[in-house]
């Protein structure tokens, strides 16, 4: 189900965004099936735990 509906967000958005505060664990791998099936699919896999985090995210924002 996930799937399907990355596959419509893929072709209807110009990119796809994920903010995960889990990757400030240097040992965090994204291995539910949800992340699995939604990883092909993302085109950036960013942190979100703290303001640095932010501001990077908005430089991207900026560039897209």
């Amino acid at each position: 189900m996930l799937k399907k509906q990355m596959i419509i967000f893929k072709k209807g958005f110009k990119k796809i965004i994920w903010l995960n505060p889990n990757l400030k664990y240097d040992n965090y791998e994204p291995l539910c099936m949800g992340m699995a099936a939604a990883m092909p699919y993302i085109d950036y896999f960013l942190p979100c735990h703290n303001l640095k985090n932010l501001e990077a995210f908005i430089e991207i924002i900026k560039k897209i």
